[in-house]
Order: structure tokens, then sequence, then C-alpha cells
């Protein structure tokens, strides 16, 4: 079974820190701001804090990115969105993905912990239906930094994951 999936990057940031951040984008930075990190491109708003954006110094793996921005404290977490890619049953082609993201960053933040974990009740068990348990919601896979500290980027948590296209 082939499925079509998306890589998604997710960061969120402290919501008390200034850090120089990911993709030109800084903790705290307003809409007016955001606008002038995309090249004076427009923000499309989603709904309630969430916009679409693609700045200009963006991931070749991400076509565009989603950006949370609350009123009271700026911008407080991104999520990148892969283009859509097929994986084999086993899932390979999205852990190869994945690890185009992953590597760098352990050389910058240090050793990820990878989650991938199988509901007690999920229906396929072997390592054939790799995706379709991450399809119907059974399996989560994640790499993910968890830091003790508000660093310099002021990242306090991060993750890399798939998620397949119709469980969005």
């Amino acid at each position: 079974m082939k499925k079509y999936i998306l890589l998604f990057c997710l960061c969120f940031s402290s919501l008390f820190s200034v850090f120089a951040g990911p993709f030109g984008l800084e903790m705290g930075m307003n809409l007016s701001e955001i606008t002038k990190a995309c090249g004076g491109k427009h923000p499309q708003h989603i709904d309630d804090d969430r916009y679409f954006i693609m700045p200009v110094k963006s991931h070749p793996l991400f076509k565009g990115y989603t950006v949370w921005v609350n009123n009271k404290v700026g911008l407080y977490c991104i999520r990148g969105e892969s283009e859509e890619f097929y994986s084999n049953d086993y899932g390979l082609e999205l852990k190869e993905q994945m690890a185009k993201i992953i590597v760098p960053l352990e050389k910058k933040y240090g050793h990820c912990k990878v989650i991938d974990t199988l509901d007690n009740d999920a229906l396929y068990k072997n390592d054939r239906n790799w995706m379709r348990t991450l399809a119907n919601g059974a399996r989560r896979y994640e790499a993910v930094w968890l830091f003790d500290e508000v660093g310099e980027d002021g990242l306090v948590y991060l993750a890399v994951g798939g998620k397949d296209k119709s469980n969005l």
C-alpha cells in the first residue's frame, strides 16, 4: 500500500524570549515583520492564530509554513510542511526524508529521541503495515528534542514527524 504523506517539522518556542530563529523568523515577530521575512508577501490567514507563509529563507524540503502569531506575544510556533510524496508499506521513503532534516538538526541541537510507538489495540502489528498504522492513527512516529532551558534559538521543543495526508 503506497500512501501520500507529508513531512512536517514542528517548532514550539518559548513565549518569553527573543531568538534568531529558523527560516529567518524570530520569536515575537508581528505580521508586518513576518511579511518582510517573506519578501513582502502577506501571510495568508488560516484560522485563529494560524497563517500560511513562504519565507525567503526556507528549507528545500518544505513547500510552505504555518505560523502561529498572537497579537500579544507575536510569533510563537512554526510548522513546515513538505510536498506530498509516496512511501512504501514499510515507511522507508518517509524515514529517508526525515533523516534529511534530522541529521543536520542533531548536529546543531544534539541527539534527539525517536518515538515510534504503536497503539496496543492496533489492528495491524507487523512492519509490512507500518504506513497503514501511521495512516489510521495507530502509530506515532517523530523525532523530538526537549530543551531543559531556553537556548539561544529560544526553542523549548522541536519535533519532526510524518503524517498521512488523509489524517491532516
